[in-house]
């Protein structure tokens, strides 16, 4: 890194900043013939694998900036700053797998018998981007800002490269106010409110372009010296930046000499030229491509409150609480006739399958649930009622009869959280929480409808389902073993509570032990993940991660 700072007068600086970075990694997975994974493998050659990767990359930063800042009469303060910067970020990667390792001590990645895979990548990302920011305070009581940037990505379109983007926001300290003080009661009384357009891409460098590769297709050729490449990206050149307009009010109250914090905002955001890949025939040789979808609204109101219990610091004790609660309701309110057709695609694709279809349709939420709606098993057949589209009973599935039977998205989540120092040790705990979210019970559909009889199965199988007439129950016929498709049966209200994380950390006290090793802080610290998680769904959750219990202990040692 590089930087140049100059200041021609007292209140104007101007920087120069360069800086150059590079990443080299090598990962290498070996399991020789007596691994687990080749226990059913027959064919010797095919034993044992070795799989060496490796990744490079690069990125340049060159930014040019100017700040201005001037107090003019003691009453106004007026602050003003521009950048312009340029990006670029350039990544590589070569796999090579090899295959037939007949024991753990030919433990080379050459030592292999047979060639089983060779693929690699590449990209460049670069950007520009100009920005200005201008601010204006009377009296440290009102505050206006207004910002605006110029940015250009070749992550998207050529006929789209450059967006524009601003935003102005205006502040009033209350509690700077006379007759706020002569109250006696606010420490902070702060009101607030924004209004811009901002901007997001944050995409794979090359899904604006038609891409070709060359995989598959190195082969010699007696009649020529070149090599033969195959499409294996569709382009959109009129792929445009993803823009949200929003507005936010909001306030900050601090209180009981700022023991008492209390933060909210009120929030409405219109995303237009909404990103998404879209699901496109066989026919072309490609599931998808990305493009430009539609319009959606984000409506909100998110807050935060943070108490000091114990606030002793001449006896180095402490002790918070905070808490968070969000609340947002999303709904798509425009789409485009490529999302319409890939609507009629899902649900074409999803006759036979069973899980709830991923649609997008105007005046519904982004996380809606589309099932059938179900009135449960009749008694007499087993069968499972519906009601289609007409009002009408039946016992036949069709896509056309979905409803919106429940959304993913709470009605309430947030944090509630934790911190305790005493002297040298602080000890934190985060838990989480959310209320009136719906949840379809994949884990119910495939371990008991859909499940294999001839294998070991749920015992609600046998114990729970259907199996004569005049039994009321909650699954079909034991002997129907056509497949369950889309179900309102299967959605099922979620509700949430989990610890989070607990950590304990220690910061070593001892100056005279530092001064010996010549360190100016020493930390100790332990991390515990996901230590429990209350749900009123049982389903599985697999041992992936956001799932898998974890624990860490890391040192932190700054000279």
């Amino acid at each position: 890194a590089f930087k140049v700072e100059y200041l021609p007068i007292e209140s104007l600086r101007l920087s120069l900043d360069f800086s150059l970075s590079r990443k080299d990694g090598t990962v290498e997975i070996f399991k020789p013939a007596q691994h687990n994974d080749f226990y059913l493998v027959k064919n010797p050659a095919e034993k044992g694998t070795y799989e060496w990767n490796k990744t490079e990359g690069s990125n340049y930063r060159l930014s040019l900036s100017g700040a201005y800042n001037k107090a003019l009469g003691g009453d106004h303060l007026v602050s003003a700053y521009a950048r312009y910067m340029l990006t670029e970020n350039t990544t590589k990667s070569t796999l090579l797998t090899m295959k037939g390792f007949p024991n753990d001590k030919l433990s080379e990645v050459y030592m292999g018998t047979e060639y089983q895979n060779t693929s690699g990548s590449e990209s460049v990302a670069r950007s520009m981007a100009f920005l200005f920011t201008l601010n204006y305070a009377f009296k440290q009581r009102y505050a206006v800002d207004y910002s605006m940037s110029i940015d250009a990505s070749s992550e998207f379109g050529k006929n789209n490269r450059y967006a524009p983007f601003w935003s102005a926001g205006v502040r009033w300290n209350m509690d700077k106010e006379n007759f706020i003080r002569s109250l006696g009661v606010f420490d902070e009384l702060v009101i607030r409110g924004t209004y811009g357009i901002t901007g997001s891409q944050g995409f794979t460098p090359y899904q604006s372009l038609q891409m070709y590769t060359y995989k598959n297709m190195m082969k010699t050729y007696k009649s020529s010296d070149v090599v033969g490449t195959e499409i294996y990206g569709l382009g959109n050149p009129d792929l445009k930046w993803q823009k949200t307009k929003t507005w936010d009010v909001g306030f900050e109250v601090g209180l009981l000499q700022d023991r008492l914090i209390i933060i909210a905002d009120v929030y409405n955001r219109i995303t237009s030229s909404l990103l998404s890949p879209l699901t496109i025939a066989p026919s072309t040789g490609f599931s998808s491509y990305t493009a430009n979808i539609g319009e959606t609204e984000n409506k909100g109101v998110d807050a935060s409150v943070r108490y000091t219990v114990i606030r002793r610091p001449q006896d180095r004790i402490s002790w918070s609480v905070n808490g968070s609660v969000s609340h947002n309701v999303n709904k798509i309110t425009n789409i485009n006739n490529a999302m319409k057709k890939h609507n009629d695609n899902t649900l074409v694709a999803n006759t036979n399958q069973s899980t709830p279809p991923k649609l997008y349709q105007e005046g519904n939420s982004m996380n809606a649930i589309y099932t059938a709606h179900s009135l449960g098993i009749d008694p007499a057949t087993g069968k499972e009622m519906f009601l289609d589209r007409n009002g009408q009973v039946t016992y036949n599935w069709d896509s056309r009869d979905l409803i919106v039977a429940g959304d993913e998205r709470p009605d309430l989540e947030g944090v509630v959280g934790t911190t305790f120092m005493y002297r040298d040790f602080t000890l934190s705990a985060n838990f989480r929480y959310q209320l009136g979210a719906q949840k379809y019970n994949q884990t119910i559909v495939d371990r008991v409808e859909n499940a294999n009889l001839y294998d070991n199965v749920d015992r609600r199988v046998y114990e729970k389902r259907w199996s004569q007439p005049g039994d009321v129950t909650f699954y079909k016929d034991v002997k129907d073993t056509e497949i369950t498709r889309a179900t309102s049966r299967f959605v099922q209200d979620e509700n949430v509570f989990s610890l989070e994380s607990v950590s304990l950390s220690y910061d070593v006290g001892s100056k005279r032990f530092l001064r010996a090793i010549g360190a100016e802080r020493l930390r100790f610290t332990g991390y515990l993940n996901d230590i429990f998680r209350l749900s009123t769904i049982k389903q599985e959750r697999g041992i992936s991660y956001p799932f898998a219990n974890r624990f860490a202990f890391s040192v932190n040692l700054t000279f």
